[in-house]
């Protein structure tokens, strides 16, 4: 593996969320995904710590986690992707768009979600700045559009994001769809489209091999929409996607309602090993400290198989 001289590495969240614009190097450095010829990947990632109306308007510690253990997992495993479409995957409250960036760099096709005013000040201006950005050859699309957890998918947004999978040219960033609501932020964003009927059975099944979502186990009145979201998303699906969920246990009463909410809703959640996390971040010579209450979890709803 050819790798630069000099390896940038990513700083804990905690210490940059100030920074408006965060160079972040992706890690851990795997030639052809965040490396590519000689050349480390950079994201360049707007942040706005003054933003009191979204939690998602800087970076948090459970997507850089999951973001390297992305990489470091699922690059082993591209050789083995569908030759008839590119991988699909859905970004549940995207933020700052890091582990849809991940995953573009994966080759996946991505759908990043988030509510406003995130998905239009943070999320879509990420995700333009990565297409378009010289380290992205050979990334897979993004497209943006807005989720509401308490009112469910728009699956012809959905369906449209992922439709031009093999026709649109590679670098191409569809415009956002929109729904109305806002699940996290204080009074909401007007809509700037109107709320299609998201239980149209006419409407094709929508592939979906993964779905990520990181820091968003946060406020007990969002744990049911959240899974709910993620359900709905798996059912639509033909074969169930894997998921992947981050956080931070700053709560240990409220993760453990979240996930005792899962099993009632038939999720089974199994933690993946802190010695293999343990390993990424000392790559990337943090200390205990500055990760200890992260925890990355592999979730599967064996009701939904077909």
């Amino acid at each position: 593996m050819t790798c630069p001289s000099q390896l940038g590495r990513p700083v804990p969240s905690s210490e940059t969320k100030h920074l408006r614009l965060l160079k972040y190097p992706l890690w851990p450095p795997i030639e052809g995904y965040s490396i590519n010829r000689g050349q480390q990947t950079v994201v360049w990632l707007n942040q706005n710590d003054r933003c009191t109306t979204s939690t998602g308007s800087t970076l948090w510690l459970s997507s850089q986690i999951l973001s390297a253990y992305l990489l470091a997992t699922l690059s082993k495993n591209m050789a083995r992707a569908t030759k008839t479409r590119p991988l699909r995957a859905v970004e549940v409250g995207a933020g700052t768009g890091l582990l849809s960036v991940t995953l573009s760099a994966l080759g996946y096709t991505v759908l990043a979600t988030d509510i406003e005013p995130t998905l239009t000040e943070i999320l879509a201006p990420n995700v333009r700045q990565w297409m378009h950005g010289e380290t992205s050859g050979g990334a897979g699309r993004i497209s943006t559009c807005l989720l509401d957890w308490n009112l469910g998918p728009d699956w012809r947004s959905i369906e449209a994001a992922f439709s031009g999978d093999t026709d649109r040219r590679q670098g191409e960033v569809p415009s956002s769809n929109h729904l109305n609501g806002s699940h996290g932020a204080a009074g909401g964003a007007p809509s700037r489209a109107t709320l299609l009927d998201t239980g149209d059975e006419a409407l094709p099944r929508t592939s979906i091999d993964l779905i990520v979502s990181a820091d968003t186990v946060y406020a007990v009145e969002l744990l049911r929409p959240l899974l709910v979201t993620i359900s709905a998303l798996s059912a639509r699906s033909p074969k169930p996607p894997v998921i992947y969920i981050a956080l931070e246990r700053r709560d240990p009463c409220l993760v453990n309602t979240f996930f005792q909410l899962a099993r009632e809703m038939g999720f089974k959640s199994v933690q993946v090993d802190a010695s293999r996390l343990r390993k990424l971040v000392q790559g990337m010579q943090w200390s205990e400290e500055d990760w200890e209450a992260v925890e990355v979890w592999k979730l599967s709803n064996a009701s939904l198989k077909k």
